[in-house]
């Protein structure tokens, strides 16, 4: 089934004038939400356009989560910008952030990716309390007798 494509907008340019043709995007946190929990390191990769052509040259717009930070940013045959972050929850909720990629062609042409990470904090694993022992019902603790089965 193909529900992940419901309620999604992809560009598409399909008649131009010239040559050049923007950076084509890819990269795992594309197309939908990326729902992260806080204390979790994520690692996110956008790269453009794997041609043989112009070079390109890529950005982001700022996140407002508090450890993000572009640790990577190539430019070239194929740009490449690498981002990390862990969240607290001071972040908790819906971040955006913006790649943008220009190639040096002529005209120059520029590619737009959003990508949209829910931060949420999980609910903990209840905490069980009590003896750390097992005894069986008739024994005493520590004292199971085992006996192998025909």
């Amino acid at each position: 089934m193909l529900s992940w494509l419901d309620d999604q907008a992809f560009t598409f340019t399909t008649a131009v004038n010239t040559q050049n043709i923007p950076p084509i995007p890819s990269s795992t946190f594309l197309c939908d939400t990326v729902r992260v929990c806080t204390g979790e390191l994520v690692d996110i990769t956008v790269n453009f356009s794997p041609r043989t052509e112009p070079d390109h040259h890529g950005h982001f717009g700022r996140a407002y989560i508090t450890s993000y930070q572009e640790t990577s940013n190539t430019s070239g045959v194929a740009a490449t910008i690498i981002s990390q972050f862990v969240p607290t929850v001071l972040d908790v909720g819906f971040h955006t952030i913006t790649y943008v990629a220009t190639d040096d062609g002529t005209p120059a042409l520029t590619t737009t990716v959003t990508i949209v990470i829910e931060i949420f904090t999980p609910t903990q694993p209840p905490v069980v309390v009590g003896d750390t022992q097992i005894g069986l019902p008739g024994t005493r603790r520590g004292a199971h007798r085992l006996r192998r089965v025909r």
